[in-house]
């Protein structure tokens, strides 16, 4: 299972199950060119471009699936024959520098955006929030190896690792979910200064 088995480039069109791995792959790499693109608009190309980086890297140390680290882990792949078992930590590695020299360098730009907010409120506070870091990482890794899995193999049916352990993928996506959005709506009623009472008096639903 661990072991790379070589990708050619029409692999990824004439397999069921590298033509998945590689359309998620071409919209995703869409998907970051245009908000890439869009925030630079916004905030200016120094801005703009670091704002995304930092985005890109909340999805991929706070989510629980591995879709982010994918616009390097299939190149990586597909190039150096590396597992993405193992361009996952290089893609961790390259996540954790960024927000190492945001926080050191340029702190301010977290305040940008929402959800740099609530990133930089999640990595500087480990209780609780280093909660939805240690399921979020747990589930990406487990989706590593189903991708794997899709990539040595041609049909959908051979994918036993998959087929064997995606309940336990769900269920970390579950309690993911309900974790991240207990810890989230803590960070909100903070960030906005709203009471207990006066949320329910807004009949904000918890």
């Amino acid at each position: 299972m661990f072991e790379s088995k070589p990708i050619r480039l029409k692999h990824l069109f004439h397999h069921e199950t590298k033509r998945e791995v590689f359309i998620k792959f071409v919209i995703l790499f869409i998907i970051l060119f245009i908000y890439t693109g869009s925030l630079t608009w916004k905030y200016g190309m120094e801005n703009g471009g670091h704002l995304a980086a930092i985005i890109w890297s909340f999805f991929v140390v706070c989510t629980p699936v591995a879709e982010a680290g994918l616009v390097i882990d299939l190149p990586m792949r597909l190039i150096f024959g590396m597992r993405m078992l193992y361009s996952e930590f290089i893609v961790y590695f390259i996540a954790v520098l960024i927000n190492v020299f945001s926080l050191v360098f340029r702190p301010e730009i977290y305040d940008s955006l929402f959800l740099t907010k609530l990133f930089r409120q999640i990595l500087l506070h480990p209780y609780p929030y280093w909660i939805i870091i240690l399921i979020a990482t747990t589930g990406s890794f487990l989706s590593v190896l189903f991708a794997d899995e899709l990539l040595d193999y041609i049909k959908h049916r051979h994918c036993i690792f998959h087929h064997q352990h995606r309940l336990k993928h769900q269920i970390i996506v579950t309690l993911f979910i309900f974790v991240f959005i207990v810890l989230a709506y803590g960070f909100v009623m903070k960030e906005f200064n709203i009471s207990v009472d006066s949320a329910a008096g807004a009949n904000l639903l918890f």
